[in-house]
């Protein structure tokens, strides 16, 4: 390109000296008459050529400039110049809107990830348990003592109805009072055991507010051990239950209960009353009947609970 302009350049010159040796020669035929005539054309000579050279040379130059413009497509700069002004104006506000739309997006769906939408919870409870016999004795009176209860709690589902595995650690105490001229008894016999209750939920309200719920479902049960202690005749008993391997120990039944769920940081907390209604058990068969006054376990039963716990959301939805 640079061989192009310098040609150019060079084809553009050689007229414009052409043009003053033609303005020259008219000066040089009238300086023939006189002398002093020569003189005066040469010095006005010089000063019309470079008045024609400095013309010749600015057309020159505006039409290699033109040339060279249109060669190299320089006129299109002038609408470049313009156009990308407007897409920058239009362009320019285009991220900056689609950003402030999107970044509110994620904050509702962050308030959306709340207890009340998690498929799965998990969460404890502990409390205070009390046998209630179902049954009188006669010559005997029944009643019970203070226990606990407590344990892990997990719950798969969401909305009014959910599946409420649980295991819990439980104590039951039931005592028995006898008095008569053949007996004079006050005893308490004590077990500890695991209780495995399968519930099934039924809450309702507002997931995000206060709920109250219901807990319906069977429940099984595993002796650990067991304790029998008081006074025999004025005596001091206490003597620890025996098992022939697991007679005795598998107990089942069915637990119903009802509570409130209050929104408590990231879970809710839970208030529950609940009664576990035995059922039966794996006892082997007595040949002879045991007296309930020796054997307070035998009699009809339902263990009442009352429990405070925490469920906490887990997972997403």
């Amino acid at each position: 390109m640079i061989c192009l302009c310098g040609s150019l350049v060079f084809a553009q010159t050689t007229p414009a000296k052409k043009t003053t040796t033609t303005t020259t020669k008219p000066t040089s035929a009238t300086g023939t008459k006189p002398a002093g005539s020569v003189t005066k054309p040469a010095s006005t000579a010089p000063a019309a050529t470079p008045a024609a050279t400095t013309t010749s040379g600015e057309g020159s130059e505006n039409r290699l400039q033109k040339m060279y413009d249109e060669y190299h497509g320089v006129n299109q700069s002038k609408p470049a110049a313009t156009t990308p002004a407007k897409p920058g104006t239009t362009g320019k506000p285009a991220p900056a809107s689609r950003p402030a739309t999107t970044t509110p997006a994620p904050a509702p769906s962050a308030v959306a990830m709340s207890d009340d939408e998690a498929g799965f919870h998990v969460g404890f409870r502990a409390g205070a348990s009390y046998l209630l016999p179902l049954e009188t004795v006669t010559g005997a009176k029944l009643g019970s003592e203070v226990g606990y209860v407590g344990g892990l709690v997990l719950n798969f589902g969401r909305g009014l109805f959910s599946f409420q595995p649980e295991i819990n650690y439980s104590q039951q105490k039931i005592k028995a009072t006898a008095t008569g001229t053949n007996l004079d008894l006050t005893i308490t016999g004590i077990e500890n055991r695991i209780e495995v209750p399968l519930l099934l939920k039924f809450s309702f309200g507002e997931p995000a507010a206060t709920r109250f719920f219901v807990n319906v479902g069977p429940y099984g049960a595993y002796t650990l051990s067991g304790r029998t202690k008081g006074t025999l005749f004025g005596v001091p008993y206490n003597e620890k239950v025996t098992f022939n391997g697991s007679e005795g120990r598998i107990s089942y039944g069915a637990a119903g209960g009802l509570g409130v769920a209050l929104p408590l940081g990231p879970g809710h907390l839970t208030v529950e009353a609940r009664a576990l209604y035995h059922i039966g058990d794996n006892s082997p068969k007595a040949t002879t009947p045991t007296s309930p006054t020796e054997d307070p376990s035998t009699i009809k039963r339902a263990l009442l609970q009352g429990t405070i716990g925490y469920l906490i959301p887990i997972g997403g939805r």
